[in-house]
């Protein structure tokens, strides 16, 4: 056999091959009231071929988190959030900058609709998301962009330190580190002292709500945005209800590797988190009643039929390295044991997404303890679907109205419109 012919006949498996792969992709069930399915299918494809990538290379010995799978992973993200180069941008409303607070670089989106600058004006201190490891105030920029306009608030984007070369508590330092400075110097930065708030989604929301219970009484707000806020039980309702839905998205083996890179443990851990045993006995029973859905799950909102499963046995090797972790508030905040005080709270949750319910009873939480909470369920919405509202080629109508809500609501809280 020639060597032209073998090379049609490997093309034309190669071209099988990916037709056959387009049509599974086209043919995935998904739940019947999930809009735009086409949209939701090719992300989650583009989240499985990243995962898929991320397995071969931790396979061949390599760290899945290497600078330049990062670098990859990054432009992939990037290229789906920001518009594309051809595409016309948003009309120029605001200027945007870089500083260095107290050692690390942010980013600062500043609205020109806001008070001039020898005026103060609200502010929102956004950490990103990306399980602690991907991303960056870049990835974001669109987002960012998109933000500051729409709400009329300076946005303060950290560049935080990421895992695995930076472990917990880097992330948590930078990101406290730099709300501590904004409201130190606010005067200066032209930040208004009294509408200082907080905000990020995903891995950023576990960051921005436990930067909200260090500093309670110097916040205004905390916005969580599909937050990531506990690693004790990782079989809360949510988490049963989306285990195989979307897993390019969300699922418990993403979320499990997640929690260990930020942790600074080994990948050989994972099986014992997605079977909850790696906390010891005593303390997963002391924490356990913060996770519970019969407790924190007000049964009007009709999320899930489902329940918290218990905790297994501990695998004590495992136990013993991340238990300690897990009871820490600033790497756990949903698990503190007093969280009365802490900033107001707009939490966003997605019905897709095994993060839902920790964020929907820790909202529960802060309610009982006096905290005014606003808490918005998209019913067709997916996790990370709020990063596609509007700043990027590539939207969802439930993202939008995400957006437009959450607008709203700070006009007629933080501008006093209504």
């Amino acid at each position: 056999m020639s060597m032209r012919v073998l090379l049609l006949l490997l093309l034309s498996v190669l071209l099988v091959a990916l037709a056959y792969r387009v049509h599974l992709v086209l043919q995935r069930p998904l739940p019947p009231g999930l809009p735009e399915p086409e949209k939701v299918r090719w992300l989650d494809e583009t989240g499985r071929i990243a995962l898929a990538v991320s397995s071969i290379i931790q396979h061949l010995g390599f760290n899945p988190a290497h600078d330049n799978l990062k670098f990859f992973i990054n432009t992939v993200f990037s290229l789906t959030f920001n518009p594309l180069p051809w595409q016309r941008p948003e009309p120029v409303t605001l200027t945007v900058s870089q500083d260095v607070y107290s050692g690390v670089p942010v980013s600062v989106y500043t609205p020109h609709r806001a008070p001039s600058a020898t005026h103060t004006q609200p502010t929102i201190v956004y950490f990103h998301g990306g399980g602690w490891t991907w991303m960056s105030v870049g990835v974001y920029d669109g987002p960012l962009k998109h933000l500051a306009n729409t709400t009329r608030c300076k946005v303060i984007a950290v560049e935080y330190r990421k895992a695995p070369h930076h472990v917990f508590p880097a992330a948590y330092e930078d990101c406290l580190a730099v709300t501590r400075y904004v409201v130190k110097h606010a005067l200066q930065l032209g930040v208004r002292q009294d509408a200082i708030m907080v905000a990020g989604d995903g891995a950023g929301g576990n960051l921005a709500a436990a930067v909200a219970l260090a500093l309670r009484d110097k916040l205004s707000m905390q916005i969580l945005i599909n937050p990531a806020l506990q690693a004790l039980n990782l079989a809360t309702p949510s988490y049963q209800d989306n285990a195989k839905l979307l897993p390019g998205i969300t699922s418990p083996e993403k979320e499990a590797t997640n929690w260990l890179r930020y942790a600074g443990l080994p990948a050989l851990y994972l099986p014992a988190l997605l079977a909850n045993q790696h906390v010891p006995r005593q303390q997963g029973q002391q924490l356990e009643p913060h996770v519970d859905s019969r407790l924190h799950l007000p049964g009007y909102l009709n999320l899930t039929r489902r329940h918290t499963a218990a905790l297994g046995d501990p695998d004590p090797e495992v136990a013993a390295q991340i238990g300690v972790k897990v009871a820490d508030p600033r790497f756990c905040p949903m698990l503190a044991s007093d969280v009365s005080g802490a900033a107001n709270a707009y939490v966003i949750v997605s019905q897709y997404d095994v993060l839902r319910d920790e964020a929907v009873m820790y909202a529960h939480r802060l309610h009982q303890s006096k905290v005014k909470v606003k808490l918005k369920h998209y019913p067709n919405a997916f996790h990370g679907f709020f990063l596609f509202a509007g700043g990027g080629w590539l939207t969802f109508r439930d993202s939008l109205q995400a957006m437009e809500d959450l607008v709203d609501f700070i006009n007629v809280n933080v501008f006093g419109i209504y």
